[in-house]
């Protein structure tokens, strides 16, 4: 029974890396399910051979974790951009011959403006830095290009449809094929047949070196089944819809002269819609109490759609949001 268990507990990791793989267009084996995105970010800092004068730009605006991972371990941090989001070309004006990374969400959790990852890996290109991307607002809704990134991280609680306690990273192993963990367990090795031979270690050719120890199994079987079901549906189809939801939302808010946060084009958003008020979190409060699940802080108000929800949700979110009045 025991050895029955052992097999089940594999299997499903397993299954969740291919998933993640396909929505990555990577190989299962540039996959590594870790506690969170930020221990992904960990990861990345610890095993950069880093130089004195060598530097991480970052927008200014973007989520913590990937704001003060780098300035803990005591890099060069370059925070950019002047409004919400920095843009391509104020990335491009930061960056120099000892930039080592370049950090981005994909989707920002603050406006909910997409980041367009093809025009940050030619700057990468061209100053010989890593794309590190943070895909937790995106993955899962949006397609996510993993070839042009060296790292991407992500959580598995929003759009992946999974819960806490296990996060995706990604590293692409045809542009940075030499990261290697710096905390080893049981699970980061090749195991030996007998105790006597474990002397030294040979670390795992795939990047599960990097998971150390035992995974957070019951939150793998919570995302695997979440993941079988995103990939039934297809992110296309996901992405089709959400857009439209959200081109809705932004046409009824704009008809109610909100101040959005969220760019209007396709290609430039997901599935967050912001509206920028100094009432955030009364009208997170308010809207949950009549059922809504909303997002205040950081002075907006953040609406998400997903492939779950339909336009009756819409107009219903844009009515209370009229009854309730509080924009500015």
């Amino acid at each position: 029974m025991l050895a029955c268990q052992d097999a089940i507990a594999c299997l499903r990791p397993q299954l969740a890396r291919e998933s993640l793989a396909r929505l990555l267009s990577a190989t299962s084996q540039e996959i590594a399910l870790l506690w969170n995105a930020t221990a992904g970010l960990h990861a990345v800092a610890l095993g950069m051979d880093w130089g004195p004068a060598d530097n991480v730009v970052v927008g200014a605006s973007e989520f913590a974790s990937l704001l003060h991972i780098w300035q803990a371990a005591g890099i060069e941090l370059r925070r950019v951009g002047a409004g919400p989001c920095a843009t391509v070309d104020e990335v491009a004006d930061a960056v120099d011959s000892h930039t080592r990374a370049i950090v981005v969400s994909h989707v920002s959790y603050l406006t909910g403006a997409r980041t367009d990852l093809a025009a940050l890996r030619e700057i990468a290109n061209r100053c010989g830095a890593r794309l590190v991307v943070d895909a937790s607002h995106s993955l899962g809704v949006v397609p996510v290009d993993g070839p042009l990134c060296n790292v991407v991280v992500s959580c598995c609680y929003k759009w992946l449809l999974g819960t806490h306690g296990v996060g995706v990273f990604f590293v692409n192993s045809k542009r940075w094929h030499q990261l290697e963990p710096k905390a080893v367990g049981w699970n980061s090795v090749i195991h030996e047949a007998d105790w006597r031979q474990r002397t030294s270690f040979q670390l795992k050719p795939t990047l599960e070196k990097f998971e150390g120890g035992n995974l957070s199994f019951m939150s793998i079987y919570y995302l695997e089944n979440a993941l079988a079901t995103l990939e039934k549906i297809g992110t296309s189809r996901i992405e089709s819809h959400v857009l439209e939801l959200g081109r809705a939302l932004l046409d009824g808010l704009n008809r109610l002269g909100v101040n959005l946060l969220t760019p209007e084009r396709p290609a430039d958003r997901a599935g967050n819609i912001s509206i920028a008020t100094t009432h955030s979190e009364q009208l997170e409060a308010r809207l949950r109490e009549r059922g809504f699940l909303t997002w205040g802080g950081d002075g907006r108000l953040r609406i998400s759609v997903h492939a779950y929800n339909d336009m009756a949700d819409v107009d219903r979110v844009l009515e209370e949001i009229e009854a309730l009045g509080l924009f500015s």
